[in-house]
């Protein structure tokens, strides 16, 4: 695929959601795509539905998928949406048909966060932490978590004097950068209101998905890209592998994509390993073992190790308290 010039890629790049959705079916449309809308949330105050779109272009019965998906981390959706939009614009449907394979584009998966500029749901759900496998229960959390809970989810609105990269910093001393990390982002199901609640129960956005990967996933061979934005260096990449991969896999993986392939089951790198990530939920299923499913981390701000959990630990302080905190009020509308 041509990248697109940069005064194209800027007309892509969507002001909000529903523009993003807009760009993205006409797109769909004048590829002549197959495309669905599937509704999460309906009202006036999302200003209509709030839908996960899927398109999909190739032969009936492929021998191949290509699937990127967008949008998981809500508010993250801007830079998945202008990807898929300027693919569509951009890639030949006869070449897909010529060559026996489908392009599966899902866009929005969470449209919620999408809409209101949260990474959560409409539940505070970090749908990441939502895609539970076999065996597993929407319960528990760490014995850490639940210590540093005052400190991540504080029971007051902020003020500009909290201290909390003081108190950052202390943590990491007593634990250690990689285990604090880990610990606090692999995901919790205790505090409704904390950071990386992975829910109750199933989501809407997560139910919609499972109903319908393996439809819109077909062929023998599969690759699936979920775009990402936050970790990492402004402008760098990292492909992250969720699940159980051999050394081998990762070798080749490495050979064919370069340096920026990381594991998930790794305490090296940007990564860390979750409990109900898409990734591992889609691979457990799968009926291919020819499935291959990477989270593409796209970093877009600098950010120092012991300031990164506020970027989650703010938006979701501001949100809860906003009808109390002049800065959370106008946050929420901004």
């Amino acid at each position: 695929m041509t990248v697109p010039p940069k005064t194209e890629m800027l007309g892509i790049y969507p002001a909000n959601y529903h523009e993003a959705r807009d760009l993205f079916r006409q797109a769909a449309q004048d590829l002549g795509a197959h495309l669905e809308n599937h509704v999460v949330l309906s009202g006036a105050e999302y200003g209509g539905d709030l839908t996960i779109d899927v398109a999909v272009v190739g032969v009936e019965d492929p021998t191949w998928s290509l699937v990127v998906s967008s949008g998981l981390h809500g508010v993250e959706g801007f830079f998945g949406s202008a990807l898929q939009t300027a693919y569509l614009r951009q890639v030949q449907r006869q070449d897909v048909i010529d060559s026996k394979g489908q392009l599966v584009l899902i866009h929005a998966i969470n449209p919620f966060g999408f809409f209101a500029l949260r990474r959560v749901n409409e539940d505070n759900v970090d749908l990441n932490r939502n895609f539970l496998v076999t065996g597993e229960t929407y319960s528990g959390s760490s014995q850490l978590y639940k210590d540093l809970n005052g400190f991540l989810n504080p029971a007051s609105p902020p003020h500009r004097f909290d201290g909390y990269l003081v108190k950052a910093l202390w943590n990491i001393g007593r634990f250690g950068y990689s285990k604090l990390k880990q610990i606090v982002a692999e995901g919790q199901y205790d505090y409704p209101k904390g950071i990386f609640f992975g829910g109750h129960k199933t989501a809407q956005s997560t139910a919609i998905i499972e109903t319908h990967i393996l439809r819109w996933a077909r062929g023998r061979h599969v690759v699936h890209l979920d775009f990402h934005t936050g970790l990492g260096k402004r402008g760098k990449y990292k492909l992250l592998v969720p699940g159980k991969r051999s050394q081998t896999d990762l070798t080749y993986y490495s050979t064919f994509m370069g340096p920026e392939i990381e594991h998930l089951g790794s305490d090296r790198g940007i990564a860390y390993k979750t409990k109900g990530d898409f990734g591992q939920y889609v691979l457990s299923i799968s009926k291919t073992t020819d499935y291959h499913f990477f989270f593409a981390e796209f970093g877009n701000v600098f950010r120092h190790s012991c300031s990164q959990g506020a970027s989650y630990r703010e938006p979701s302080i501001l949100f809860q308290f906003a009808a109390q905190c002049p800065r959370a009020r106008a946050s929420r509308t901004t």
